[in-house]
């Protein structure tokens, strides 16, 4: 008999190599017949003078990079700055010294002090936009790094003239160096990467991810990719270059692979369609935003390599993904996830979509959904999602009282989304368990009130965030809108639609605010 509780094991259960990250990118033998050792692995949409990098020009300056900080085994490195495509070599060749890397973007003065102060680095590399920052950022510092370089876009010093040492100088390309080879359960718990979360758990954390856990996710992501048969395959990821989407869609997964992976700096529609018609990728990775954008401004652009869109890191309306596949002819599929676990859900490349769902668990996954006491409840109920990921972080950063909260008793992760199965086992989001408002003796999530919202012809974005404002004991929403181009709405004309149109118990009751643009950290 089915089961009827909602409690799902993945159909999909994969082995994991134990290794390092450096190692399984690297030594492993490539398994994708259509990769020619001749052609660039890493492209540039910024710079058209750059030829791209091999994977053994990758490999080689990732191991003379390795072999130049050998000494750092065990350290703390920060890369600073906005993204050049020779960050992804000193991320990579960090991890081959055994160093610990955070990726952090730049932040105001005092932000960037604290945060830099916390992690206790012994190297800072920078990118060179970034440069006027640091000498101020340095002095305010108790413990400063010992070592900074600049890392822009050459691997030699060439006539640059920079305050710092200049990143090559760090170059040792001894060919009898190794990187460490560790087998055992250290893997699943020494950190490789330090990661801020996006606050989806509560307030943004520092998680740390060890090389066994990054490397089930990109194993899960590159086994459900691969449901559907490709060939030569070149990816294009515009994930924020600071977040867990980047890391396993721009240069993880594609890397692994031996996928082209295009880097672009930034967005715009121009330069994204113009890299799209150029460099041909076959697959998109975008978030929400960046979605919009393409289907509003992209009709007549050619996107006939393009066999699917990946989009996530917000609420994605199933309109949305079907106006992608009408404007350019692929599919668009949803993936949903966390910092600290990775990709939890993505939708089945071989079975097209026809609704909101988030698609379903990737290998080696669990799921429940439980209601405020944590008993499990019956399929499409909808209560909060618990996850079992053999995969997720260590702990938050000098964080134990957030680390064991995020942990149900019996060792159960508590996601803090709202959602519920179907029969099918596909999964929907219905709103944050933080992000629930109580409206007359029940309770409506943020979510739905977006979709009330959006609905408005002349929203291009909405959020609904929780507030307390005085004289009120409880969360209420606001609204904070973006509007289409060209729009004539004002604050005033849609409250008066709101009250006219929208069911009361759907009301941004704490107000609403225009915005240019939402803050985006996926």
């Amino acid at each position: 008999m089915q089961n009827s509780k909602a409690i799902v094991s993945s159909r999909f259960h994969i082995p994991i190599p134990c290794t390092n990250l450096v190692e399984y990118i690297f030594d492993s033998e490539p398994t994708n017949e259509y990769w020619n050792p001749e052609d660039p692995l890493l492209l540039s949409a910024d710079d058209p003078s750059f030829p791209g990098y091999t994977f053994d020009q990758l490999k080689t300056f990732t191991k003379a990079l390795a072999c130049g900080m050998r000494e750092t085994e065990g350290k703390q490195v920060v890369l600073y700055g906005l993204w050049n495509y020779n960050f992804y070599i000193a991320l990579l060749g960090s991890l081959g010294a055994g160093a610990v890397f955070y990726n952090s973007p730049p932040l105001h003065m005092g932000g960037s002090v604290s945060r830099l102060e916390s992690l206790k680095p012994e190297y800072l590399f920078v990118g060179p936009e970034s440069l006027d920052d640091i000498p101020d950022i340095l002095s305010q510092m108790a413990h400063p790094p010992q070592h900074v370089y600049v890392v822009d876009t050459s691997t030699h010093k060439g006539d640059a003239k920079y305050r710092y040492e200049h990143w090559s100088s760090l170059f040792d390309f001894n060919e009898g160096f190794s990187w460490p080879r560790v087998c055992d359960e250290r893997l699943k718990t020494t950190p490789a990467l330090v990661l801020t979360t996006s606050g989806t758990t509560g307030s943004p954390k520092i998680a740390e991810r060890s090389h066994y856990g990054l490397i089930g996710n990109t194993e899960q992501l590159l086994y459900r990719y691969n449901l559907k048969k490709r060939e030569k395959e070149i990816w294009l990821c515009n994930f924020f270059q600071y977040s867990i989407g980047f890391l396993l869609y721009g240069i993880l997964a594609p890397l692994k692979a031996r996928y082209g992976t295009i880097f672009m700096r930034g967005f715009s529609v121009e330069r994204y369609a113009k890299a799209v018609e150029q460099l041909r990728p076959t697959a998109l990775h975008s978030p929400k935003h960046i979605l919009q954008e393409l289907l509003a401004h992209t009709d007549g652009a050619d996107f006939s390599s393009v066999t699917s869109m990946r989009t996530g890191g917000a609420y994605i309306p199933y309109a949305m993904c079907d106006a992608w596949q009408k404007l350019h002819g692929s599919t668009c599929e949803v993936v949903c996830g966390m910092t600290e676990g990775g990709i939890h859900f993505a939708s089945d490349p071989t079975v097209p979509e026809t609704d909101e769902t988030i698609g379903e668990l990737l290998p080696n996954l669990e799921a429940k959904v439980v209601d405020n006491k944590g008993r499990v409840l019956a399929k499409n109920e909808i209560g909060e999602i618990y996850i079992k990921n053999p995969f997720f972080m260590t702990r938050y950063r000098n964080n134990p009282e957030e680390t064991k909260e995020v942990f149900s008793d019996d060792g159960w992760i508590k996601t803090g989304d709202l959602g519920k199965v179907n029969e099918k086992n596909r999964w929907y989001i219905c709103g944050r368990k933080k992000d629930l408002f109580k409206v007359n003796g029940g309770h409506v999530s943020a979510i739905l009130i977006e979709q009330a919202i959006s609905v408005h012809p002349e929203i291009s974005e909405v959020v609904v965030v929780p507030v307390v404002l005085p004289n009120e004991g409880e969360f209420i929403p606001r609204a904070y809108i973006v509007t289409e181009q060209n729009s004539s709405l004002t604050p005033d004309l849609f409250l008066e639609w709101m009250e006219r149109e929208v069911p009361s118990e759907m009301h941004a009751r704490a107000g609403v605010e225009f915005l240019d643009a939402l803050p985006i950290s996926v």
